[in-house]
């Protein structure tokens, strides 16, 4: 018979490698990134992900996704799904989590890269960025770092200001939020389907 002092070393010992979130009842796993860090992302789930159906219909989120074309919508779905109704913790950078909204899409290598440039530019026409689209942008509100974030609509598009949803990096224990950015800088746009 094991003494209490062996079961709690055992319960610490798989702790440290499942978790479990208690609104989606999904396991959480560690898995290895380039860099040798580990974050955190939950596994495929046992049956689709049911989303809360909006009750506000005038909800500027709500309208992206009703007018995004059938992969983008998909991608604004998924990633309001894990963002406002799971809170669902992806930690690593923001590609880490906007690479796991489109993995979950199902558009994780289904994806064609509609613009590239450097950092430095040029910058990408801002005419050409759909609902939906990963986008790569110069992050004028916190330090001119570079930043992705999946592209949700225009907020002021004569002034570049688009919403995202991205997640804010440095491992942050949060989820995914909704934010405006100034656009005037996208350098890199992935769109989801071939």
């Amino acid at each position: 018979m094991r003494n209490i002092a062996q079961i709690c070393m055992m319960l610490l010992a798989v702790s440290m490698f499942s978790f479990t979130a208690c609104s989606s009842r999904r396991n959480l796993t560690k898995t290895e990134n380039q860099t040798n860090e580990f974050i955190h992302i939950e596994s495929e789930p046992e049956k689709p992900m049911e989303l809360i159906k909006p009750k506000n219909t005038e909800d500027p989120i709500i309208l992206a996704e009703m007018d995004a074309a059938d992969a983008g919508k998909k991608v604004l779905e998924i990633g309001r799904g894990m963002a406002l109704d799971e809170k669902t913790i992806v930690k690593g950078s923001c590609w880490d989590y906007i690479n796991e909204v489109y993995r979950r899409a199902g558009y994780q290598t289904e994806k064609t890269v509609v613009f590239k440039s450097p950092k430095s530019g040029p910058y990408a026409d801002v005419s050409i960025i759909k609902p939906g689209d990963w986008i790569y942008y110069v992050n004028y509100s916190y330090n001119m770092v570079e930043h992705s974030g999946i592209f949700v609509y225009w907020e002021d598009f004569d002034n570049k200001i688009g919403v995202t949803l991205s997640y804010g990096g440095e491992h942050r224990n949060e989820p995914g939020r909704y934010r405006s950015y100034d656009l005037k800088s996208v350098y890199y746009i992935t769109r989801p389907g071939k």
